[in-house]
């Protein structure tokens, strides 16, 4: 089976009554039945919800994160300093780019980085 990254993004809303509002994000390297178990799972306690369907490239660099992702809505190179599942509250980057132009970025970083993208395609 295809590792499949997924992203969550489930809004418990405020109610009358004041109570909190939390916004839940999750991702992870999933096979496709265990995301479809944990959609089940959440899309059951969730006011509501939104699938993020992108395509996104990793460059895997020690300690540093550093992507070229194109949804519906925009392209964007993305940098963060830390590694993935370490921790969070790390410094981020992002800067839009011409969806266009986005082979030719991808080709850029792996030549200066001199290694291939780990690709991850998500949708529903």
């Amino acid at each position: 089976m295809q590792k499949l990254q997924k992203s969550f993004n489930l809004l418990v809303h405020q109610s009358k009554k004041m109570t909190k509002t939390y916004e839940y994000e999750e991702r992870a390297f999933l096979e496709e039945t265990d995301f479809l178990r944990v959609l089940d799972k959440l899309s059951g306690i969730a006011t509501s919800k939104k699938l993020d369907n992108k395509v996104s490239h990793f460059f895997v660099i020690s300690g540093k994160n550093l992507s070229i992702a194109k949804s519906q809505g925009k392209s964007v190179v993305k940098y963060k300093e830390g590694a993935v599942g370490v921790g969070n509250g790390f410094r981020e980057y992002e800067i839009p780019i011409d969806p266009q132009y986005i082979s030719q970025v991808i080709g850029m970083f792996g030549h200066l980085l001199e290694i291939q993208p780990q690709v991850s395609e998500m949708s529903f």
